[in-house]
C-alpha cells in the first residue's frame, strides 16, 4: 500500500489488529499522536480513544 505517512498508517494498523477498535478510530488516534498540530479529536466513541491513548473530546462537552 502506498501512503504519505507510513508511521501513522503502520501504528493505526497495529492498533486495529491488536486493540479491538475500528480502523477509523485507530487511524485518528495515531494521527493525533504523530501530528503536533492536532490537539485532539471530537468523537462519539470516547471508549476506544481512551484505550488507544489519543486525546479526545465528546461533542456535548464542547458545545
Amino acid at each position: 500500500m502506498k501512503t504519505t505517512d507510513q508511521k501513522v498508517v503502520g501504528k493505526a494498523l497495529d492498533d486495529y489488529a491488536h486493540g479491538n477498535v475500528d480502523f477509523a478510530d485507530a487511524y485518528l488516534s495515531a494521527l493525533t499522536r504523530h501530528t503536533s498540530s492536532i490537539q485532539g479529536i471530537i468523537t462519539g466513541n470516547e471508549k476506544d480513544f481512551r484505550r488507544l491513548g489519543g486525546e479526545c473530546y465528546m461533542p456535548e462537552s464542547i458545545i
